[in-house]
Protein backbone atom coordinates (compact mmCIF):
# COMPACT_ATOMS: atom_id res chain seq x y z
CA UNK A 1 0.00 0.00 0.00
CA UNK A 2 1.27 3.51 -1.02
CA UNK A 3 0.53 7.09 -0.50
CA UNK A 4 -2.97 8.20 1.59
CA UNK A 5 -4.58 4.14 1.54
CA UNK A 6 -1.14 3.48 3.85
CA UNK A 7 -1.89 6.48 5.93
CA UNK A 8 -5.37 5.21 6.55
CA UNK A 9 -4.62 1.83 7.61
CA UNK A 10 -1.33 2.44 9.32
CA UNK A 11 -4.05 4.39 12.01
CA UNK A 12 -7.31 2.60 11.26
CA UNK A 13 -9.29 5.52 10.69
CA UNK A 14 -11.85 4.98 8.06
CA UNK A 15 -11.72 8.70 7.03
CA UNK A 16 -14.68 8.44 4.12
CA UNK A 17 -16.87 6.76 7.07
CA UNK A 18 -15.82 9.63 9.42
CA UNK A 19 -16.40 12.55 6.46
CA UNK A 20 -20.00 10.85 5.61
CA UNK A 21 -21.11 11.07 9.60
CA UNK A 22 -19.55 14.71 9.70
CA UNK A 23 -21.58 15.15 6.47
CA UNK A 24 -24.27 13.17 8.08
CA UNK A 25 -24.11 15.68 10.94
CA UNK A 26 -24.40 18.64 9.53
CA UNK A 27 -27.48 17.90 7.05
CA UNK A 28 -29.23 16.58 10.46
CA UNK A 29 -28.10 19.83 11.95
CA UNK A 30 -29.40 22.18 8.96
CA UNK A 31 -32.98 20.02 8.81
CA UNK A 32 -32.93 20.98 12.25
CA UNK A 33 -32.84 24.57 12.14
CA UNK A 34 -35.02 24.99 8.97
CA UNK A 35 -37.36 23.22 11.32
CA UNK A 36 -36.81 25.29 13.67
CA UNK A 37 -36.88 28.46 11.51
CA UNK A 38 -40.18 27.08 9.98
CA UNK A 39 -41.62 26.65 13.77
CA UNK A 40 -41.01 30.22 14.49
CA UNK A 41 -42.16 31.59 11.21
CA UNK A 42 -45.56 30.03 11.97
CA UNK A 43 -45.45 30.87 15.25
CA UNK A 44 -44.79 34.35 14.49
CA UNK A 45 -47.84 34.22 11.72
CA UNK A 46 -50.05 33.08 14.32
CA UNK A 47 -48.96 35.75 16.80
CA UNK A 48 -49.76 38.30 14.37
CA UNK A 49 -53.11 36.78 13.06
CA UNK A 50 -54.13 36.36 16.55
CA UNK A 51 -52.63 40.13 17.61
CA UNK A 52 -54.78 41.26 14.49
CA UNK A 53 -58.54 39.70 15.70
CA UNK A 54 -58.33 40.82 19.32
CA UNK A 55 -57.27 44.38 17.77
CA UNK A 56 -60.11 44.15 15.65
CA UNK A 57 -62.25 43.06 18.40
CA UNK A 58 -60.85 46.12 20.49
CA UNK A 59 -62.25 48.45 18.28
CA UNK A 60 -65.64 47.06 17.91
CA UNK A 61 -65.65 46.90 22.01
CA UNK A 62 -65.25 50.47 22.09
CA UNK A 63 -67.15 51.38 19.27
CA UNK A 64 -69.80 49.30 21.02
CA UNK A 65 -69.13 51.53 24.43
CA UNK A 66 -69.85 55.03 22.57
CA UNK A 67 -72.27 53.52 20.91
CA UNK A 68 -73.74 52.69 24.39
CA UNK A 69 -72.76 55.76 25.92
CA UNK A 70 -73.99 58.13 23.37
CA UNK A 71 -77.51 55.94 23.12
CA UNK A 72 -78.07 56.59 27.18
CA UNK A 73 -77.32 60.09 26.40
CA UNK A 74 -79.84 60.52 23.87
CA UNK A 75 -82.30 58.85 26.00
CA UNK A 76 -81.52 61.20 28.94
CA UNK A 77 -81.65 64.61 26.95
CA UNK A 78 -84.65 62.98 25.18
CA UNK A 79 -86.36 62.74 29.02
CA UNK A 80 -85.38 66.18 29.75
CA UNK A 81 -87.02 67.48 26.84
CA UNK A 82 -90.16 66.05 27.57
CA UNK A 83 -89.68 66.96 31.02
CA UNK A 84 -89.04 70.46 30.43
CA UNK A 85 -92.12 70.28 27.60
CA UNK A 86 -94.51 69.24 30.51
CA UNK A 87 -93.10 72.25 32.46
CA UNK A 88 -93.24 74.79 29.71
CA UNK A 89 -97.30 74.02 29.49
CA UNK A 90 -98.10 74.26 33.47
CA UNK A 91 -96.18 77.56 33.38
CA UNK A 92 -98.00 78.85 30.15
CA UNK A 93 -101.15 77.54 31.61
CA UNK A 94 -100.92 79.23 35.30
CA UNK A 95 -99.90 82.03 33.37
CA UNK A 96 -103.25 82.23 31.14
CA UNK A 97 -104.83 81.85 34.18
CA UNK A 98 -103.21 84.57 36.43
CA UNK A 99 -104.27 86.56 33.46
CA UNK A 100 -107.92 85.20 33.49
CA UNK A 101 -107.56 86.64 37.51
CA UNK A 102 -106.41 89.77 36.71
CA UNK A 103 -108.87 90.34 33.74
CA UNK A 104 -111.90 89.45 36.61
CA UNK A 105 -110.43 91.53 39.06
CA UNK A 106 -110.03 94.73 37.11
CA UNK A 107 -113.55 94.07 35.53
CA UNK A 108 -114.75 93.87 39.04
CA UNK A 109 -112.68 97.08 40.07
CA UNK A 110 -114.22 98.80 37.00
CA UNK A 111 -117.61 97.78 38.11
CA UNK A 112 -117.04 99.19 41.53
CA UNK A 113 -116.34 102.47 40.44
CA UNK A 114 -112.59 102.12 40.70
CA UNK A 115 -110.14 102.85 37.40
CA UNK A 116 -107.08 99.63 37.87
CA UNK A 117 -103.81 101.06 37.61
CA UNK A 118 -101.86 100.71 33.97
CA UNK A 119 -99.58 97.93 34.07
CA UNK A 120 -95.81 98.57 34.83
CA UNK A 121 -93.43 95.83 34.29
CA UNK A 122 -90.69 98.11 35.41
CA UNK A 123 -92.35 99.50 38.38
CA UNK A 124 -91.85 98.13 41.72
CA UNK A 125 -94.56 96.39 44.15
CA UNK A 126 -96.00 98.96 46.62
CA UNK A 127 -96.78 96.33 49.28
CA UNK A 128 -94.75 92.84 49.83
CA UNK A 129 -96.04 89.54 47.97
Amino acid sequence: MSGPQAVQAAAGIDWTAVGTAIGSIGFLAGGVWAAWQRKKTAEAKTRAEIAESNAATTVADSQRVVYDSLTDRVKTLEEDIRTLRRELAEERRHSRDLMLHIWKLETLMRQGGIEPPAFNPSSAPTGSL
